[in-house]
C-alpha cells in the first residue's frame, strides 16, 4: 500500500470552477501534470489515486483540472483544500539537477518529503510532527505540531540538521535554545 510519506506533495486544490467538476489547482513548478497523470489524495485517511481527465492552464502556476470520476461541482467541492500527491518519478529531473554538484548530494530530496515526519531535538526530545512546509519566505520553515497540541515554526537549515532517517520518518535537528519558546 502506498504511504503519503513516500509521495511528493504536488498541488493544492484551491476551489471549484464551474459545474462540471473542474477545480482550480496550484501546481508545484517542479511537477509536470498532464492528462492521464496519476495524483493521489487521502480519502478517509486512505491514499486514493485519481487520474487527470483534463487540464488547462489558468495562470503561471494555476491550472483548471478535472479528475476521472469527478463530474459535478458538488463532487469537486470535496477536494477543496486537499493536497494532491504524486510519485517521485513525476518530478521534473531539472528540479534537482545541479551542474555544480559534486555528486555527493542526495538527488531529488525535497523539504516537502519531511511532512508527517517526527522532529526531534539533538538531545533526543521529541518536538512533534512536521505538518507543513512554509517556503513563502527566503528561509524555509517547518510547521511543527508539538506534542502538547501547539504549533511552532522551525527554520529548515542544513546547519541545524543532525540526521534524517527516511525509514523511520524522523528528522533530528540541533535546535537553538529558546527557539521553541517563540510564538
Amino acid at each position: 500500500m502506498i504511504k503519503l510519506n513516500q509521495l511528493i506533495p504536488a498541488a493544492m486544490v484551491n476551489k471549484t470552477h464551474g459545474i462540471h467538476g473542474e477545480m482550480s489547482v496550484t501546481v508545484d513548478p517542479d511537477v509536470t501534470l498532464a492528462q492521464g497523470s496519476c495524483v493521489i489524495t487521502p480519502v478517509d485517511n486512505i491514499p486514493v489515486p485519481f487520474f487527470v481527465a483534463a487540464i488547462r492552464p489558468r495562470q503561471a502556476d494555476t491550472f483548471l483540472v478535472r479528475l476521472d470520476g469527478v463530474e459535478s461541482d458538488a463532487a469537486a467541492s470535496e477536494f477543496v483544500g486537499a493536497t494532491l500527491y504524486v510519485e517521485p518519478s513525476a518530478i521534473s529531473t531539472a528540479a534537482y539537477e545541479d551542474d555544480e554538484s559534486d555528486g555527493d548530494d542526495e538527488e531529488g530530496f525535497y523539504a516537502s518529503m519531511l511532512i508527517d515526519s517526527t522532529l526531534c531535538d539533538s538531545d533526543g526530545t521529541t518536538i512533534g510532527r512536521i505538518t507543513d512546509i512554509d517556503d513563502s519566505t527566503v528561509n524555509t520553515l517547518l510547521i511543527v505540531e508539538r506534542t502538547d497540541g501547539s504549533s511552532v515554526m522551525v527554520p529548515l537549515s542544513a546547519d541545524l540538521i543532525v540526521s534524517y532517517n527516511p525509514d523511520e520518518a524522523t528528522l533530528t535537528m540541533d535546535i537553538p535554545e529558546g527557539l521553541l519558546d517563540i510564538q
